[in-house]
């Protein structure tokens, strides 16, 4: 893909870029961009029976996962845990 105007991302990079002219290509140069939307990540709390996700994102809505497998839930309120788990969670802005 030739360039033409700066990239946009969502999503962490890899971008490879040469220059070429005629017959004489430069080395491939190699940049990693982390993206950052502005969203911090949420903070996950357990008092041992309850667990709870903050986040400091104002206007952030929160979504958590118990375990690898299964959907991601809206996060409303702290929610009761009886055994160990492992809780996976994210935000975005709306």
């Amino acid at each position: 893909m030739q360039y033409e105007h700066p990239i946009e991302i969502s999503e962490d990079v890899v971008v490879q870029a040469y220059s070429q002219k005629g017959s004489y290509t430069s080395e491939t140069t190699t940049q990693n961009f982390i993206y950052d939307d502005g969203i911090e990540e949420p903070v996950i709390s357990c008092d041992g029976e309850y667990v709870e996700i903050n986040c400091s994102t104002s206007g952030a809505t929160l979504y958590y996962r118990i375990g690898t497998s299964g959907q991601f839930t809206e996060y409303e309120s702290p929610f009761e845990i009886n055994s160990t788990v492992t809780v996976y969670a994210y935000a975005i802005l709306d």
